[in-house]
């Protein structure tokens, strides 16, 4: 890096704390400002990333910040809050860049969000789409190299092929998702995760990147969640995980896995027996990439879950977007 480059972080949970953890090794990146729903640490000399237990009342809008610092920024976003759009857009139009871990604001309306897909856009989500693994760079590089037929499938979510292995070892399905949630490989709502509507949301990016118009609703999906726990609260929910139950068709299934699949027209999730993917560990994600130039098949295999490998993806991102600047 040639430049020092200013970062805004939004969001400090598991993977933004992981985030700052690896972020000391890197001197010419200076983190201004940490940002929670309603708290904040600002530093505009830079903060210690040494000492985050400062936190004061959030006084602070990102478009308050951005205005106050005179190096190249980006905005680092890994919060799970749809209203980011707004943070996106100002920081872009202020000449910022973002990276990102948050789904959210790229699966909105596509009139809201598609400049985000564009080749020059300022954008980094590698880490939206397999943690760390090199998913969207993947998908781009065959598109802009030209390649056609291009359609994507796999195991995409590391925290349903944990819950799933934890199953297949003896777990029953309750346990093994609250195992999952204790240890971060869900989303805050579990529900995100086993009603397939963050595997959908990978699903709708890579179809986007492809140059796909999809929105949410074209998406068909195979939920885990019963009707009767949709309309409960995140917390009723977690309390309530006792009643969850597998589908019966897939305790016939040696390895069942919900699969996301799809191409620049179409996408869907479906709860498929996976004899022929690989997996490891029990996070792991088995992606494949087929296309004229790979008819059968270009495979990306490793783990996709959890703040460790999340963070790393946010790195790379940072690296690439830092050379826009």
């Amino acid at each position: 890096m040639k430049q020092k480059v200013a970062l805004v972080l939004a969001g400090f949970g598991r993977v933004g704390r992981e985030l700052c953890n690896r972020l000391k090794f890197f001197p010419d990146w200076s983190v201004k400002a940490v940002l929670r729903s309603d708290t904040q640490i600002i530093n505009f000399e830079g903060i210690d990333l040494n000492r985050l237990d400062k936190f004061e009342s959030r006084n602070c809008e990102v478009n308050d910040i951005l205005e106050k610092i005179d190096e190249p920024t980006i905005l680092v976003d890994v919060t799970a809050d749809d209203s980011m759009l707004r943070d996106w857009k100002v920081a872009l139009a202020s000449g910022a860049a973002v990276v990102t871990a948050n789904k959210l604001p790229l699966c909105t309306a596509l009139e809201e969000c598609k400049h985000f897909f564009e080749e020059q856009a300022r954008v980094g989500f590698e880490s939206t789409v397999g943690a760390g693994l090199p998913v969207i760079h993947t998908l781009r590089n065959a598109l802009f190299s030209k390649d056609y037929d291009i359609n994507f499938e796999g195991c995409l979510s590391g925290t349903l092929a944990y819950i799933f292995d934890a199953v297949k070892r003896g777990l029953d399905f309750p346990s093994a998702v609250k195992n999952a949630h204790s240890k971060g490989y869900t989303e805050p709502d579990p529900r995100e995760d086993l009603s397939a509507q963050d595997l959908a949301r990978k699903a709708l990016i890579m179809n986007r990147v492809l140059g796909g118009t999809l929105e949410m609703d074209d998406i068909k999906i195979q939920s885990l969640v019963p009707d009767e726990m949709q309309s409960l609260s995140t917390a009723e929910f977690i309390a309530n995980m006792d009643e969850l139950r597998l589908p019966l068709r897939s305790l016939e299934m040696s390895t069942p896995r919900l699969i996301a699949s799809g191409d620049s027209k179409i996408a869907s999730i479906e709860l498929l027996d996976q004899k022929n993917y690989q997996f490891g560990n029990p996070t792991d994600n088995d992606f494949c990439l087929r296309s004229a130039t790979y008819p059968d098949g270009l495979r990306i295999f490793g783990p996709g879950a959890g703040p460790e490998v999340t963070a790393m993806g946010l790195i790379s991102d940072l690296i690439l977007q830092t050379k826009t600047l």
